[in-house]
């Protein structure tokens, strides 16, 4: 399906552009040895803020929740003291998603702290002669504190890696999409939500071609500053992201004039040794983290109408660190926990009654109560628990595991 050409927009869109926050009272979150933790963006604070748990993808909203994926495939949302806001949650990739799906990867918090963006991939097929599959990206969302279903805040195949533009708006990367030739198509597009049709099978009609850059044929990720006059994209290499491109912006999405008035490339950074993992700028667009070769570095970033003596030496902020995430939320919320006091343990699961439900009624109920549902493969939604193990009351820890066995619906009814 072609992405459609952007049409013209109200100029009230505008106002969703996001006003920088003041200097001072920043934080970076990240990830080291498996845990979040945050950073006072010169490294003289840091606190940890989860225990006991591998995680990956932190990201952080303007409050500083942060939004992390767990080593049991669910999204857990962490205030910085470690303290949980809302259980963790399965997104529908983990409550019967569907054969050959996998996710969620690259999880981004919205700046308000009420959606988050996340890619996917799906895997179908297979090549009798050469045994390969066909293997697409797509980018979905979920409400911040429970699961949505797939299609309900929109889905957008083929291009995949969201990063926030602001609270309405997704970029997202295609690496090569842009030398198809095909008219419309871009290595880097934006997504508008707030128009899903939860029954389209996606939601390309409200995806907008933004910009490819000729010279730089496969940017794989990227992060824009909060006034929306800087962007830098990782791309390039296969084995590792060798270089860090910062443009200059001057027509931010949606603005009409921004399919028109491409971003212009400033400085470009190489490191052909350990490459670029993720970025993060800083609330006033001054500062650039990222991660290259398992630590986190942060270089000042100056008028880059100088190109790349705008940009300062590397700093190490976090070494073994990796994903930093810069929000405005000052650090000195995580002093109350400061990395020794295991925070509170989220929700638990009380196993609902499922008996007689539909697949699809039973998934939803197990979530929200906060346990995870085992049903046979492949089984029809439609179909009804016959069975549940444990019985509805038990308690579990979240996350908990039911099994349930299926029969097919009665006819009538």
């Amino acid at each position: 399906m072609m992405l459609n050409l952007r049409r013209a927009l109200a100029p009230a869109l505008g106002a969703l552009a996001l006003a920088p926050a003041a200097a001072g009272a920043d934080s970076v979150a990240y990830v080291k040895d498996n845990d979040i933790w945050v950073s006072s963006p010169d490294g003289a604070r840091a606190a940890q803020v989860s225990h006991g748990r591998k995680f990956a993808s932190p990201s952080q909203s303007d409050d500083g929740t942060i939004v992390a994926i767990g080593d049991d495939n669910r999204l857990w949302r962490f205030n910085q003291d470690g303290t949980q806001p809302s259980a963790p949650f399965l997104t529908w990739l983990g409550l019967g998603g569907g054969s050959g799906f996998s996710g969620p990867y690259a999880a981004r918090v919205s700046p308000d702290g009420t959606k988050v963006a996340f890619t996917f991939f799906h895997t179908q097929g297979v090549d009798p002669v050469t045994g390969t599959s066909s293997t697409e990206g797509g980018v979905s969302y979920t409400r911040a504190d429970d699961a949505t279903g797939e299609r309900e805040l929109g889905l957008i195949k083929g291009w995949d890696n969201p990063a926030w533009i602001d609270n309405g708006h997704v970029m997202a990367f295609d690496p090569g999409a842009g030398s198809l030739g095909q008219d419309g198509i871009t290595d880097v597009i934006f997504h508008e939500l707030g128009h899903a049709d939860p029954a389209a099978a996606d939601d390309l009609a409200h995806a907008y071609h933004w910009f490819s850059d000729p010279a730089a044929a496969y940017p794989q990720f990227g992060a824009i500053s909060r006034r929306g006059d800087r962007l830098a994209i990782g791309g390039g290499g296969f084995v590792i992201t060798e270089s860090l491109r910062l443009y200059t912006v001057s027509a931010t999405p949606p603005a009409p004039a921004s399919q028109s008035a491409a971003p212009q490339l400033a400085c470009r950074l190489e490191n052909d040794e350990h490459g670029y993992q993720s970025v993060s700028w800083s609330p006033d667009g001054a500062h650039l983290a990222y991660e290259s070769g398992g630590s986190i570095y942060v270089v000042s970033v100056g008028d880059l109408s100088a190109g790349c003596s705008a940009v300062g030496a590397p700093r190490l902020l976090a070494a073994g660190g990796t994903s930093p995430s810069w929000g405005p939320a000052d650090v000195r919320a995580a002093a109350k926990n400061g990395g020794g006091t295991p925070p509170r343990v989220g929700t638990r699961c009380t196993v609902p009654r499922l008996t007689g439900k539909s697949l699809a009624r039973a998934r939803a109920a197990a979530a929200r109560a906060h346990c995870a549902l085992r049903a046979p493969r492949h089984a029809r939604s439609n179909r009804v628990v016959r069975t549940q193990r444990p019985r509805a009351g038990a308690a579990l820890p979240a996350g908990g595991r039911v099994t349930v066995t299926l029969r097919h619906r009665r006819a009538g009814r």
